[in-house]
């Protein structure tokens, strides 16, 4: 919820923020790649700017309620470039993949896989803020 209280506009805000607030829809935050801790500067999932949105391709490990999640807020390397974007991915994606979730005590977790995952303009968060 945090990424869309502080980066989200008031659309995104208006649709997303009551639903996780009351149960209505669950998230999670999908930064942990396969090779990787969780650092932004060597994200390996890709977003590329095409005119409808963004195809994004990779995957995510790890996360977060991806068993049992309504949407995620999904990092990944604009363009190619050191810019970090995030955007939000709804598991109605036509290539949004979850891979069984691990066995865990505390939180469900899984796996996400987008391959050629088209998100609408509308679904970013903020703008893209260059990787330090």
């Amino acid at each position: 919820m945090f990424p869309l209280l502080n980066y989200g506009n008031a659309q995104q805000q208006e649709t997303y923020i009551n639903k996780l607030i009351t149960g209505r829809l669950i998230g999670g935050h999908a930064i942990t790649e396969f090779r990787q801790a969780p650092d932004l500067t060597a994200l390996a999932m890709t977003a590329v700017q095409t005119g409808e949105g963004f195809l994004l391709n990779g995957q995510k490990r790890y996360i977060t309620n991806t068993p049992i999640a309504d949407m995620l807020v999904v990092y990944a390397r604009l363009d190619n470039k050191l810019s970090a974007s995030s955007c939000i991915v709804t598991i109605k994606e036509p290539t949004f993949m979850i891979l069984p979730k691990y066995p865990a005590v505390s939180a469900t977790m899984g796996d996400v896989i987008l391959e050629n995952a088209l998100i609408p303009h509308s679904r970013q968060l903020a703008k893209p803020v260059p990787a330090t």
